[in-house]
């Protein structure tokens, strides 16, 4: 197990793109995606190119001493409709495995949730066999929301930025 580091975290930016697919090919689950296209450098280089002027993105963790890209950490639109999108996101980190367990997964996802946001809830997918990975979400305050597949492959987490919580949904009967 690799000692507890804390990387230096900042947007990706193209120059990133190599050593984001590798990390994705190298911890991409296979029990979520068996078929998943080996060829994927094109699908991150439009969501970086995509998403630099809010916050959502992709976010690098970097070593401190040598620069290396040890990890990424994603958060994009839960799905194309306009009416959910700005409200709603996906949040995936994959971490290199020489540095898996040594707290930059960690550091990814609390710099990701400690952003300013109008968002309502981020979602998560996490294979079923990674314990430490449902650990962490859980202790950062994600809840489980839902088992994915029959059977269960993975599980569906949510989390509520704060100001979600604070709001409560009031219907109000129409008058007639």
């Amino acid at each position: 197990m690799t000692t507890t580091l804390v990387p230096l975290i900042r947007r990706a930016v193209l120059g990133d793109l190599d050593s984001i697919v590798q990390i994705w090919l190298q911890s991409s689950p296979s029990a979520l995606s068996p078929n998943a296209d080996k060829n994927c450098a094109d699908v991150y280089q439009q969501r970086i190119a995509r998403h630099t002027g809010h916050n959502m993105g992709i976010w690098v963790a970097e070593h401190p001493a040598s620069g290396r890209l040890l990890g990424f950490q994603s958060l994009l639109p839960f799905g194309q409709h306009p009416g959910i999108r700005d409200f709603h996101a996906e949040s995936s980190t994959y971490v290199d495995a020489e540095y898996q367990r040594s707290g930059v997964g960690r550091a990814l996802l609390t710099h990701t949730l400690s952003l300013p946001t109008e968002l309502h809830t981020i979602f998560g997918i996490i294979p079923n066999g990674q314990t430490h990975s449902h650990r962490l979400v859980s202790s950062l305050g994600f809840e489980k929301v839902s088992n994915i597949g029959r059977p269960s492959v993975a599980t569906l987490y949510a989390f509520y930025p704060k100001h979600s919580q604070e709001t409560e949904t009031t219907f109000v009967p129409l008058d007639s």
